[in-house]
C-alpha cells in the first residue's frame, strides 16, 4: 500500500528484490532478481454489493535490471498466512450533494503510470523515468428509481451551470473501516439510458471522469 500511494502521490519509489522458483520440496532452483522497479499499473477489482467472491489487487512493475541467477536453499514465506479476505461487495462511494448509497456496482478499475528509458550515456542498463498517470473513467450502477440526482447533476453540467463535485471511493473490510480510499473531482460523461427509467426493474449506468485522485 506504501508503494501505491507513493506512486499515486507522484514521489515514485524504486524497489528491488527476486522471484524464487522452487521445485516440490520448496528448494530453491533458480531466482530471477530484479533491481530499481517501478510500479507501473493496479488493477483494483469490480465492486459489487452482491458478491461474495474474494477479491484481490493486481500490480505490475517494470524493473531496470534482471539477472537470472542459479541457487541451494529454501523457499522463506515472508508472507502473513493469516491475512484478512477483502471482498469487493464491501465499498462506499460519495459524491458531495448526491446519495449514493443505492449504488450496487462499480466496474474494475486498472491505473497506469507511463515510463521512459532514459538512454543518455553508455550504461548497459539505462535507467527508467516515470512519465503521467493514467486513471480510468468510472462506471457506476444503480436501481432506476435512484437516478434523479445524477440525471439533475448531468443536465446541470451539460449545459455549462455547475462545477466538478467532490467524491471518494473506498474499499472497506468486514468492519467497515477503509482499506484503500481514493479522494476524487467528478465530472459525467455520459448516463444511460438518456432519460430515466419509467420501468421499476430497470438500471441506470453512468460514467464519470475524474483527473488522478490523491
Amino acid at each position: 500500500y506504501d508503494w501505491m500511494k507513493a506512486a499515486f502521490g507522484t514521489n515514485h519509489q524504486r524497489k528491488s528484490g527476486e522471484l524464487q522458483a522452487a521445485d516440490f520440496k520448496r528448494d530453491v532452483r533458480q531466482i530471477r532478481e530484479f533491481k530499481d522497479a517501478l510500479l507501473t499499473e493496479i488493477g483494483f477489482p469490480a465492486c459489487d454489493g452482491s458478491s461474495k467472491d474474494a477479491g484481490y489487487l493486481t500490480i505490475k512493475f517494470t524493473p531496470e535490471k534482471i539477472r537470472v541467477k542459479n541457487e541451494n536453499g529454501k523457499v522463506k514465506n515472508p508472507v502473513d498466512v493469516k491475512q484478512k479476505m477483502f471482498f469487493p461487495g464491501n465499498f462506499r462511494m460519495t459524491i458531495d450533494g448526491i446519495d449514493c448509497s443505492k449504488v450496487k456496482k462499480i466496474e474494475a478499475l486498472t491505473i497506469k503510470q507511463g515510463t521512459i528509458r532514459d538512454q543518455i550515456g553508455n550504461a548497459r542498463d539505462y535507467s527508467k523515468e516515470p512519465t503521467k498517470i493514467e486513471f480510468p473513467n468510472i462506471t457506476i450502477e444503480m436501481p432506476g428509481s435512484s437516478g434523479g440526482p445524477f440525471y439533475e447533476w448531468w443536465d446541470a453540467y451539460d449545459k455549462g451551470k455547475q462545477v466538478p463535485k467532490h467524491g471518494s471511493l473506498e474499499y472497506l473490510d468486514d468492519s467497515g473501516d477503509s482499506l484503500i480510499h481514493f479522494d476524487l473531482d467528478l465530472v459525467p460523461e455520459s448516463i444511460s439510458p438518456s432519460k430515466p427509467p419509467k420501468a421499476t426493474n430497470s438500471k441506470v449506468s453512468v460514467i464519470l471522469h475524474s483527473p488522478p485522485p490523491n
